[in-house]
């Protein structure tokens, strides 16, 4: 559902087949649509493909809540997202619980874990991973983080396997992971500094190289700001907030970077 800056609707769309769906996550995408994430245990209506049982649904629609693409992943048991957000790449994380052991699922550490997807910009999966112990472990959100990995939250009641330690019941359990291959050849390693980031209003650019023109895109690639004075600061206040790529040119070379705009 769309409401406005007042909270009247402005339209409202159901999503699904003959039997359940929820929704559990939802953000917008930079070309103005909005990716969801939750589960389906359909196989008609809007869902083309069952796995069996509860699959994880992605759902991608425009603007006005049109579907442009959707699809499910998971194994012969119940598998959901609870999770979601683009990534700097322009494809999507996810995060939530898998109680599979099959399918698009690799392994399973006992019972319910925690299950972390990597899809590109048309929901096609580029890698999965699952974390946790003998016990139950659930995420519920996942963000990437400024090095390029992810950082996830969830809970667990596990004492063994990917859980060092148990303070009783179900805990509070925060993984950090490495940025995946991708994210580490597009964010070249160099002597550029952008600081602060995150920024809510100026962008500063330190570096050892002379500074010809700098451009700020969006996450597809599109040119939200370029400069070619005064290249050691920029002025972002005016931009929506989310993650940007900065390009520093000088001569031929070309210095990728990336900032969140708070």
């Amino acid at each position: 559902m769309k409401i406005n800056a007042a909270g009247a609707i402005q339209w409202q769309k159901s999503y699904g087949g003959s039997s359940d769906e929820s929704a559990r996550s939802i953000k917008q995408t930079v070309d103005g649509g909005y990716i969801l994430g939750g589960y389906t245990t359909s196989i008609d209506g809007d869902i083309t493909e069952n796995h069996g049982n509860r699959d994880a649904w992605v759902v991608k629609i425009n603007a006005t809540g049109v579907i442009e693409w959707q699809k499910t992943f998971g194994g012969s048991a119940n598998d959901q997202i609870n999770g979601i957000m683009q990534t700097v790449d322009g494809g999507y994380i996810t995060a939530g619980i898998t109680y599979s052991s099959d399918g698009d699922v690799s392994e399973n550490n006992g019972n319910g874990d925690c299950w972390v997807t990597k899809i590109n910009s048309t929901g096609t999966m580029q890698w999965q991973k699952t974390m946790g112990g003998g016990g139950t472990e659930v995420a519920n959100s996942i963000q990437q983080t400024a090095d390029g990995g992810y950082i996830v939250a969830s809970y667990t009641n596990s004492t063994n396997g990917d859980v060092t330690v148990n303070q009783g019941n179900n805990d509070y359990w925060v993984i950090k992971l490495t940025p995946d291959a991708l994210a580490s050849t597009t964010f070249i390693k160099t002597d550029l500094m952008v600081y602060p980031n995150p920024t809510n209003s100026v962008l500063n650019i330190q570096t050892d190289a002379q500074i010809k023109s700098i451009r700020i895109t969006d996450l597809l690639g599109k040119t939200i700001l370029s400069q070619t004075q005064n290249t050691e600061s920029v002025n972002v206040a005016n931009l929506a907030k989310g993650i940007y790529i900065l390009e520093v040119f000088s001569g031929t070379e070309k210095i990728v970077s990336k900032f969140l705009k708070e």
